[in-house]
């Protein structure tokens, strides 16, 4: 069995879906999408979203429930169906070979080893017991408990996952899940937490001589990246970290929410949108010993044009004036490297100063 969930919320849409089944909301969804006509074109831009709009006929129709259809039997359900078949069948053809053998044996030993001149009604009650023995017989070999017995040992499994953080709402679930040999999966948000913080920060070396032995060597120590905020104060200026700072909060559109009671002040604020943008904010409200108030930057910059991220761009960008100076604009931008540094000419150094980028450098 190969399971596939691929994308936002795609253990909810896809495993729910191999689960519960999904051909009746399937069914439902088809009348639906016959009945609307959809106002826009799709985008790719994760800011917008299309909008449905249903002909006003169609809503004063009322809309009548399906009945509801019994529900599909699971595979352990079945196999345990089937195995109750086979032993009753199994049971009835033993029950009858010992009903017969017995009978035949009390015949020949009464009627034909030592012949009796009369019929006693005594024989009845010995054919009688003998039956009663075989439907005995047939009875104990149909297991009825076996239903509740594998209906008990699921529960316990569930318990069992529910204490390893685990929890299963159904108990089909057990067993239609553990069906599967192959499950395709993306990370974030699925196989992990969906929680994100800034590693390192990399900015170019002063020194000729330094950039030069980092180009020579891949894994060369040139002190140049930074992995903690402090380490970052530590080596940047005010004015750095102002940009670097002003450049995180307009070029996104996370939020971060407030702390709420009863949680440390130095606990990590959880992020609203994306948690990419999250810990950008985070880490440069870190950068700023806690004077880093990306609303308010938000709201003073004059942006002149933000481009939201694509999956053809593979970038955004943000056009906004320079502090102090409404003459001249700066472009903001984050995305895939390569694109990046295309685009780019000079490099800013951690003192502030700028150096040309070669395509030596840009490598």
């Amino acid at each position: 069995m190969l399971v596939l969930c691929v994308g936002e919320h795609s253990q909810y849409g896809q495993i729910t879906a191999l689960i519960n089944g999904g051909a009746e909301d399937d069914e439902e969804r088809d009348e639906d999408e016959k009945k609307t006509k959809q106002s826009s074109a799709s985008i790719q831009d994760g800011n917008y979203c299309s909008i449905d709009v249903v002909e006003a006929k169609e809503l004063s129709k009322p809309k009548i429930k399906k009945k509801p259809t019994r529900p599909e039997r699971t595979p352990l359900a079945q196999k345990i169906e089937a195995l109750n078949l086979w032993l009753g069948k199994m049971g009835v053809v033993v029950a009858s070979l010992i009903f017969i053998v017995l009978c035949t044996r009390f015949s020949i030993e009464t009627f034909v080893q030592e012949p009796r001149e009369s019929w006693d009604a005594s024989y009845l009650r010995d054919y009688l017991s003998y039956f009663i023995l075989g439907t005995t017989i047939l009875v104990v070999a149909i297991p009825e408990g076996l239903p509740l017995a594998v209906a008990i040992a699921l529960a316990l499994a569930v318990r069992r996952m529910l204490r390893g953080r685990s929890l299963v709402r159904h108990l089909a679930a057990c067993e239609t899940v553990g069906n599967a040999t192959t499950l395709c999966a993306d990370k974030t948000g699925t196989l992990t937490a969906n929680q994100m913080s800034v590693a390192r920060l990399w900015l170019a070396p002063d020194n000729e001589s330094d950039f030069k032995s980092l180009i020579d060597d891949v894994h060369s120590t040139v002190p140049v990246d930074f992995n903690s905020a402090d380490a970052v104060k530590a080596a940047l200026n005010d004015a750095m970290i102002h940009t670097l700072c002003e450049g995180v909060a307009l070029n996104s559109t996370a939020e971060l929410l407030p702390l709420a009671e009863g949680d440390a002040t130095d606990a990590p604020r959880k992020a609203l949108g994306s948690q990419t943008e999250g810990a950008l904010l985070a880490f440069a409200a870190a950068c700023s010993d806690g004077e880093f108030d990306y609303a308010t930057l938000r709201t003073n910059a004059n942006i002149r044009r933000a481009l939201p991220f694509s999956s053809d761009r593979k970038r955004m960008s943000v056009i906004a004036p320079r502090r102090n100076c409404e003459n001249v604009w700066r472009t903001y931008t984050k995305g895939a490297p390569e694109l990046v540094l295309a685009r780019c000419k000079e490099l800013q150094t951690r003192s502030g100063g700028t150096i040309p980028l070669t395509n030596e450098r840009r490598q």
